[in-house]
C-alpha cells in the first residue's frame, strides 16, 4: 500500500489538472501499461515449450496480472484529499516511431532471452 500511495502522489504531479477528466487520463495510461505487460507475458508464454497453458506461462501471467492489479484500482484514490492532483507540468507522452520500434525490439528481446534461458537450463 505504501508503494501504491507513493506512486499516486508522484503520478498526480504529472497529470494535467486543467484536463476535463484527469482521473480518466490517469486510468487510460494505467490500463495501457497493464495490458502491455499482459501482452508481453503472453508472448513469452507462447514461446514456452509447454505452451501458453503450461505452468511457467500461467504462473507468469498470474504474477503480472496480480502484481500490477493496483494499476486498475489505484486511480480511484485520487478522489481522497491526500492525493489531490497538483501537477505543475502535465505529463506529455510523445509518439515517435523510434519509441515504438524500441518497444517492439524490447518485447522480442524478452522472448528471446526467455527461450535462451530455457535452453541453458
Amino acid at each position: 500500500m505504501i508503494a501504491v500511495a507513493w506512486t499516486l502522489i508522484e503520478f498526480g504531479r504529472m497529470l494535467d489538472r486543467s484536463a476535463e477528466k484527469p482521473i480518466g487520463q490517469a486510468q487510460s495510461i494505467a490500463m495501457l501499461c497493464y495490458l502491455s505487460a499482459f501482452v508481453v507475458m503472453l508472448l513469452v508464454g507462447l514461446a514456452q515449450p509447454t505452451g501458453p497453458l503450461g505452468f511457467p506461462a500461467i504462473n507468469s501471467l498470474v504474477g503480472v496480472l496480480g502484481g500490477m492489479s493496483p494499476l486498475l484500482w489505484m486511480m480511484q484514490w485520487f478522489r481522497a484529499d491526500m492525493f489531490k492532483l497538483r501537477g505543475a507540468k502535465p505529463l506529455e507522452i510523445d509518439k515517435s516511431i523510434s519509441s515504438i520500434v524500441l518497444a517492439i525490439v524490447m518485447v522480442l528481446l524478452a522472448v528471446a532471452v526467455t527461450l535462451l534461458g530455457q535452453n541453458q537450463g
